[in-house]
This record gives structure tokens, C-alpha cells and sequence, in this order.
């Protein structure tokens, strides 16, 4: 079995199954470079009880120009004697990792992960674009969120091998939950009263980046032409420094007793959110993917995705659109062109099958084929 080191800096809730599963194919290490990332709204030793791989922090820092600085990455290395390490992005972990190798002549495989959306990997230019074009042509393979980048990559980088791994997590995990997602799903349809409304749900951080007072604009445009307009319903899940401001733009466009805010969730009360939703919206207009997307499809839910967002690849004819999210006229038709054949909410929450077109467990299996590459390039 090869021996897999992973550098990443804190868990978040969509790479824990990613690194289950790379565990049970691999003798693997994760090392995380922080115990929380303040951005996630769920605590990191809450995700780690249904860890099942094996990791540890790389605890030894000190402050320069006020950013922490991990040391100890060399040590790590050399004890766990790794045949691939696998990083994420091209941060110090990545020039730490590539130093190691190139002055011990060691001969395992060097990856690391990106989720560059081209918004993201075009606008890195100068100094920091020389580094990452440095960084790619001395490792061995980058591991990109999906194909569209993969093939940009491949077209304005010497990256010597590609691979995509879009943000998602098991289904076969997830199908496993369900039975304790129902009860959850039930009780926000009861509390909210959502029964017979047509719900359109965003799951997320309120800040700018994500556009939601263009999706409230929308919404109650949609709402003065439906002719039932108690029908519908526009329920934002999550917290933020924007609340204040969504929650007057909605009482501006006359919106305010069908848009809730019922707060932030996590776990299993989060995922029964997706359950209750006939339309899933992200709407922002910087991205680099979108997890949500993931969770919202495979919850049978239909999705509007921005064509900023990097989740856009999972789209397709069958479960969702594709939509400018910058263009007002855009976001209306579309989020009007859903919603009309969209059906209303049940009071235990939909039941659907997975509208999800790539499998994590077939994708899983290629990763692994594509870390294991047995032809290392020296140069």
C-alpha cells in the first residue's frame, strides 16, 4: 500500500469524506496547518468524530509580517516517508515540500490541489503568477476542480499532468443519512411553514461576494408577476455581516413577510434544509466552486448556478441552469422559469432521487490511479 502525506490547512465539512476515502486506499497521513478556520461555521473537532482517517497538526509557527508561519514540514516528511504528498494550493507547504525533495533527491510524488475558478487563475499575474508557473513546472501533477480548469491549466501552464476532483462528497454516505435527515426536514417545513410553497433556498455566508440582494431583487420580481404570490417563498440559510442590509432590501421590494432567515446550520439539521427546497440558487458573482451545489443535487433538488461559480460543471440540461448572475434580466427569467414547473413543498420534505452527474466513488478510485502514476520525472 502506498504511503499518501496530505498537507491542508483546517477540515472543512466537504473534504471529509474526500479524505475517508483517500485514507482506506492509501497508508495516509493528513496533517492540518490549523486546528479552526473562523470562516466554517461548524467546528473542526465536531467534523473530526466521524474522521476515519489518520492526522495530526503541525503545531510549530511563529508570526512573520502578521501571518503564522508552519515549520516542521522537513521532520514530517522524513519520518513519515511518504511515495506521494499531496498539498493544497501553492502556499509554503508546496515550496517546503519541493525544497525537501530536491535536496534529499527523494524520489516520491509531488501533487498539490487547486480551487482556482479562471476568474481566480487569470487574475494572478506578475511576481505570484512566475512563482505558481515555477511550482507547476517542477511537480509532478495539479489536481483542479474541474475539467473546464484542468483544460485551462493544460492550455497556460507547464503543468506536466491533470487531473479534476470537483468539491463533493460521498453519495453512498450520504444516501446512508437520510433516515436521520427526515425528522430535520419535517420540523423546518412545520416551523417555517413552508407546506405548499414553492421554496427557493440559499445555503451560505451573508457577504458581498455572493450577490444575494440581487437574488432578493429577483425573487420579488418573480413574486409581482406570480398570481398566487403567497406561493412562494425565498429562505437564505446562514449568517453574515449582510444580514442587516438583506434584511432591508427585502422589506424595500416589498418582500419581507416571504423571505426567512432562519439562521445557520450544520450537520444533519443543514443538509434537511436541501429537503425542503424546490429550487437551489447560488448567485455569486465571484466563486471559486460552491459546495453547496454538490449537497443541494444530491438531495434531488434542482439548482440556478452562476456562471462565476466553479459548481457550474456539475449543470446540465436535466438538474438546473446555468445564469448570468451579474445580468438582472437573467436572474429573473431564470429563477421565474424554475419555479413555474418547480413543485411545492410536502410537509415531511421531498424524497427525490440524486440529480448528481458525477460519482464521488468512481472519481475516488481515478484520483487514486492518477496520485500512484509510477513514472516519476525527475528534472
Amino acid at each position: 500500500m502506498s504511503r499518501l502525506l496530505i498537507f491542508h490547512p483546517a477540515l472543512a465539512p466537504y473534504r471529509l469524506d474526500f479524505f475517508n476515502a483517500l485514507g482506506k486506499i492509501f497508508d495516509c497521513k493528513v496533517v492540518f496547518l490549523q486546528r479552526q478556520n473562523d470562516e466554517l461555521l461548524i467546528q473542526q473537532q465536531e467534523l473530526l468524530k466521524d474522521a476515519t482517517f489518520r492526522y495530526e497538526y503541525l503545531d510549530q509557527h511563529f508570526k512573520l509580517f502578521g501571518r503564522d508561519i508552519n515549520v516542521g514540514y522537513w521532520q514530517t516528511i522524513r519520518a513519515f516517508q511518504p511515495d506521494v504528498v499531496l498539498c493544497c494550493e501553492y502556499t509554503l507547504s508546496l515550496w517546503a515540500t519541493l525544497a525537501y525533495r530536491t535536496l534529499h533527491r527523494s524520489k516520491f510524488r509531488l501533487y498539490t490541489m487547486t480551487d482556482d475558478s479562471q476568474d481566480m487563475a487569470e487574475a494572478r499575474q506578475g511576481g505570484k503568477r512566475r512563482r505558481q508557473m515555477y511550482l507547476l513546472r517542477h511537480i509532478d501533477g495539479l489536481v483542479t476542480i474541474s475539467p473546464e480548469m484542468a483544460n485551462w491549466y493544460k492550455q497556460n501552464s507547464p503543468a506536466r499532468r491533470l487531473f479534476s476532483f470537483p468539491i463533493i462528497r460521498d453519495e453512498e454516505r450520504f444516501r446512508a443519512e437520510q433516515s436521520l435527515i427526515t425528522p430535520f426536514a419535517a420540523t423546518h417545513v412545520s416551523r417555517w411553514q413552508l407546506e405548499g410553497k414553492k421554496v427557493c433556498l440559499f445555503v451560505g455566508r451573508f457577504v458581498a461576494l455572493k450577490n444575494l440582494r440581487a437574488l432578493i431583487e429577483a425573487f420579488a420580481a418573480v413574486v409581482r408577476e406570480e398570481e398566487e404570490k403567497d406561493s412562494l417563498r425565498l429562505v437564505l440559510v446562514g449568517q453574515g455581516e449582510e444580514k442587516e442590509n438583506l434584511m432591508k432590501a427585502a422589506e424595500e421590494n416589498g418582500v419581507a413577510d416571504k423571505v426567512l432567515f432562519p439562521g445557520a446550520y450544520g450537520g444533519h439539521e443543514l443538509m434537511a434544509w436541501y429537503r425542503t427546497a424546490s429550487v437551489f440558487v447560488l448567485g455569486s458573482w465571484q466563486e471559486a466552486f460552491g459546495a453547496v451545489t454538490n449537497e443541494a443535487l444530491l438531495s434531488g433538488c434542482r439548482v440556478m448556478v452562476s456562471r462565476y461559480a466553479g459548481s457550474r460543471s456539475l449543470v446540465t440540461p436535466e438538474n438546473g441552469r446555468v445564469f448570468d448572475s451579474l445580468n438582472a434580466d437573467d436572474f429573473q427569467q431564470t429563477l421565474a422559469s424554475l419555479l413555474a414547473t418547480a413543485m411545492p413543498t410536502p410537509a415531511n420534505g421531498f424524497e427525490r432521487p440524486s440529480l448528481m452527474p458525477v460519482s464521488f466513488q468512481e472519481r475516488i478510485r481515478a484520483l487514486s490511479e492518477f496520485l500512484q502514476y509510477n513514472r516519476y520525472i525527475a528534472e
